[in-house]
């Protein structure tokens, strides 16, 4: 029945995540996993169950990976190997947590949240990283917003593995100690979030700067015949210039969606239509080294940014895998070291692009330095499934985090002009060519998460140790 039950659990928590939003089935969920773990007798079952909820959990959340546009036969084997890496950091996070607790409540109240945090910091960083459902992304709107710009994913993430760790010691003593430890938490919580509410990490600069996203929704079938690219970005083209009084134009991610010096000419002939005074942003490809560079370029075809985190498989094959396994087909894409920001008439935007979206640390260097996010993706891949929703979301709460606007320019999703409060302010459709018209509003300034990092959960760890050490004085 334990086994049955692990599964249930791991499937629930899934629905908490945009755009289902059942917020409290993860807490019941995960709060469930670590209350039948710690009761076991055997370390094997800890293994069973936090092998069969991980599988069901991470397998429900991460489906759309089989819904691809992409035929190549690696696409099941990179599924299954994203689950079951994925499931692997759960399962040895599970095994600490029963070792070291070893039947006392105290050790578990430390240990369970520090380790699951730290497990999930591994998630995000070991093998490129993938932080897909990563409990942060689905406590947007539940009252504690103002924290984001505070503690950021890990904080956050140390807040809910702390709530959960309480809710499983409560669901196995029944003792009023862990009820008034829950409230207590709880209500600090909350109160840190309040006050937290007042305060002005960044001051806006300069507004009503009239701008455009162009949503595209060209098919990626499209995108593999020169006439269409350029049929489809002349109908861009059109599309701006019949706008009065545009700056600034964002476009999706491989508008040009091969290297553009096989289309140059014809590029620089359709942006010499462009409305003088209009500076356009689009992503494409450039060739480099090993492959392609995926780019944001302006109107001039000036390469003003190179995507630096890639896709593991698909847009570069690992070397280590290749060796394992040489049937892999290797991917083309190509980095390299460029600059993290670029400045347009006395604006810095942070540009970042697709999968980059999943690692905000690694975008703190050019939030602080900037007036403006700037996302560009190509959602066209994922067919009908929910991660468009679910990466709208995730711009949100990267705009709050770093307390500045987000411009989101996607393909086949829904594009969006996002405050610095995680608020969208315009929205585009799913489908259909689309024109957001936006007053754009800048910056400055810095969230304490976005000065300082991953130091906001020492501060957290202090504050949850004191409430230990009060509740628990003189017990084992």
């Amino acid at each position: 029945m334990k086994y049955i039950f692990s599964i249930f659990l791991g499937i629930i928590s899934v629905f908490s995540f945009s755009p289902y939003n059942i917020k409290p089935l993860i807490v019941f969920g995960f709060s469930g996993l670590l209350a039948i773990i710690i009761k076991q007798e055997k370390i094997k079952d800890v293994i069973i169950i936090s092998l069969l909820f991980s599988v069901s959990f991470y397998t429900l959340g991460t489906w759309w990976l089989f819904t691809i546009e992409d035929k190549l036969s690696s696409i099941l084997i990179v599924s299954f190997g994203t689950i079951a890496l994925m499931s692997t950091y759960l399962i040895f996070s599970s095994i600490i947590i029963y070792v070291i607790a070893n039947k006392s409540y105290i050790k578990f109240l430390f240990t369970a949240p520090v380790v699951l945090t730290f497990f999930e910091y591994l998630r995000g960083t070991l093998f490129t990283g993938f932080t897909w459902l990563s409990p942060a992304h689905a406590f947007l709107d539940i009252g504690i917003n103002a924290l984001y710009p505070i503690f950021g994913f890990a904080g956050i993430n140390f807040i809910f593995y702390t709530l959960i760790s309480i809710l499983s010691l409560l669901f196995i003593t029944k003792r009023f100690k862990e009820f008034y430890l829950l409230l207590t938490f709880i209500s600090v919580v909350y109160i840190a979030s309040y006050i937290s509410k007042n305060i002005n990490w960044t001051k806006k600069e300069k507004s009503n700067i009239k701008s455009l996203i162009v949503q595209t929704n060209i098919s990626i079938h499209d995108k593999t015949s020169d006439y269409e690219i350029l049929k489809n970005f002349r109908k861009i083209i059109n599309a701006i210039n019949s706008k009065e009084n545009i700056k600034y134009a964002f476009l999706p991610e491989s508008i040009i969606s091969r290297d553009y010096n096989d289309l140059k000419e014809d590029l620089k002939k359709e942006l010499k239509k462009l409305n003088h005074n209009v500076i356009i942003f689009f992503g494409g490809y450039k060739k480099g080294f090993n492959g392609s560079y995926n780019v944001i370029f302006d109107k001039n075809l000036t390469t003003l940014y190179i995507k630096n985190h890639l896709i593991p498989f698909g847009e570069y094959t690992p070397k280590w895998l290749k060796v394992i396994s040489p049937n892999l087909p290797m991917n083309n894409i190509d980095t390299k070291v460029y600059k993290k920001i670029f400045k347009i008439n006395n604006i810095t935007f942070a540009p970042s692009i697709c999968y980059e979206l999943l690692f905000p640390n690694e975008l703190r260097e050019s939030a602080n330095k900037a007036n403006v996010l700037l996302h560009i993706s190509e959602l066209g891949w994922f067919s009908n499934s929910w991660a468009a929703k679910y990466l709208e979301n995730l711009a949100r709460i990267t705009a709050l985090m770093f307390q500045k606007s987000l411009i989101y320019s996607v393909n086949s999703g829904y594009s969006a002009y996002i405050d610095k409060d995680g608020t969208i302010l315009n929205k585009a459709p799913k489908k259909g060519f689309y024109l957001i018209e936006f007053n754009l509003t800048l910056y400055k300034g810095n969230s304490l998460y976005s000065k300082y990092g991953y130091l906001s959960i020492v501060i957290l760890f202090g504050i949850w140790s004191l409430l230990i050490i009060l509740f628990y004085k003189g017990k084992r």
